[in-house]
């Protein structure tokens, strides 16, 4: 949220680029912003996952593709080492998250730095 001010005004404008006049609206609006890119996070996640299932398609340890397994006559049976379903929508939406929130950090240090130089700019 930047805060510019006028000769008669502050207005305070939120990420999305909507301006208020009060302080708490841009606040409460800031937040409902960050709360909103959360819920795409996860419904992006969702869709990735929807994917998956819907092609057929899995996921699987790259280190360790295949695992052996001995049975009783000495062979070996070999399984695929696959990641669960919700190991893998875990690390989606959790990457996801984590963008969303870098997103934000940045966008409020940009405001940040637009709060401290228009401050600066008052006391010129």
């Amino acid at each position: 949220m930047r805060e510019i001010q006028t000769e008669l005004h502050r207005i305070y404008i939120t990420a999305d680029k909507k301006k208020f006049l009060n302080e708490q609206d841009a606040i409460e609006h800031q937040d409902m912003i960050t709360k909103t890119g959360e819920v795409k996070a996860m419904k992006v996640s969702e869709t990735i996952m929807n994917v998956f299932k819907r092609n057929g398609w899995g996921v699987y340890h790259m280190a360790k593709p295949i695992q052996s397994l001995k049975v009783q006559n000495g062979s070996s049976l070999f399984k695929v080492n696959d990641v669960t379903e919700r190991e893998v929508e875990m690390a989606f939406q959790e990457s996801l998250t984590d963008t969303v929130s870098d997103l934000n950090e940045r966008i409020g240090t940009c405001q940040t730095d637009t709060q401290t130089d228009s401050k600066q700019m008052e006391n010129s």
